[in-house]
């Protein structure tokens, strides 16, 4: 009889397993969120209220803004890759431990991610360049290779491999596979969006009404206005950056399981 262990990773099993380790590894994540994502959030949302032109309506306004919103892409871009690549590699390191049953403290897993802080970013960033020159081509070769190269932050995190050697390491593990890969990614991604759009549900409500009392004098584009309109907001992505937490264990258990498999004897 074949052995259960040597199939490849179901995405039932991954989900179940996944949401079993969501909850202990959520009181890891949130305060390393709230430490490291905050901060760029709050700083990303002041410049989207502040900085961006707003009510464009003609076709010589949108062409004259669009320098103002590619330099704002451009700013959340690096926003994320500094921020986003340490949280990450801690969560997974988190991750690590509770598979392992050991205790997960938030202090802990930092202590383990900062080493690899510098050779993530340096990672993700040439991942990322790669990607933009391939998505200036055509969309789809971005797309598959953007599949290729989604382990790349957990080889450097679990494998301590950086660089081209992370993005070969991850090419190796899609390889025979990338259907499957595509599919479980697209489905995960799509569920917990859409997750994320109901749980942010009562800060966009908070938003819409602030915006509906923005006539009122005391809230009139002041410093209440803006101030209230960037903490609501900044919520509600800290909100979307915890439903995603569940992106980064289910990732990290089917990265393990396809190391497992590649491992077994033939």
């Amino acid at each position: 009889m074949e052995n259960m262990n040597d199939e490849r990773p179901k995405f039932f099993n991954l989900f179940t397993e996944s949401f079993s380790y969501y909850l202990p590894i959520l009181k890891v994540a949130f305060p390393l969120i709230l430490l490291f994502r905050l901060p760029g959030i709050l700083f990303s949302e002041a410049l989207h209220e502040l900085w961006l032109p707003k009510n464009l309506k003609t076709m010589e306004q949108i062409e004259a803004s669009m320098g103002v919103f590619v330099n704002f892409t451009i700013i959340q871009s690096l926003l994320e890759i500094l921020f986003g690549t340490i949280v990450s590699i801690a969560i997974i390191k988190a991750i690590l431990a509770r598979r392992e049953n050991k205790p997960i403290k938030a202090t802990q897993v930092l202590k383990e991610a900062f080493p690899l802080w510098t050779e993530g970013i340096a990672t993700i960033f040439i991942m990322t360049l790669i990607l933009i020159l391939l998505s200036y081509l055509l969309i789809i070769p971005a797309i598959i290779w953007g599949i290729f190269y989604i382990f790349t932050l957990y080889v450097v995190a679990i494998e301590g491999i950086g660089g081209r050697a992370a993005l070969k390491r991850s090419k190796s593990l899609v390889k025979g596979h990338w259907f499957e890969v595509f599919a479980y990614v697209l489905i995960i991604n799509i569920a917990l969006f859409f997750v994320g759009i109901v749980m942010m549900f009562p800060t966009g409500f908070l938003v819409g009404a602030l915006e509906a009392l923005k006539e009122q004098s005391w809230i009139h584009s002041g410093f209440w206005y803006y101030g209230l309109n960037i903490f609501f907001n900044s919520m509600g992505s800290v909100i979307f950056h915890l439903v995603f937490v569940f992106n980064i264990i289910f990732m990290t258990l089917y990265f393990l399981d396809s190391v497992r498999l590649e491992k077994k004897p033939i």
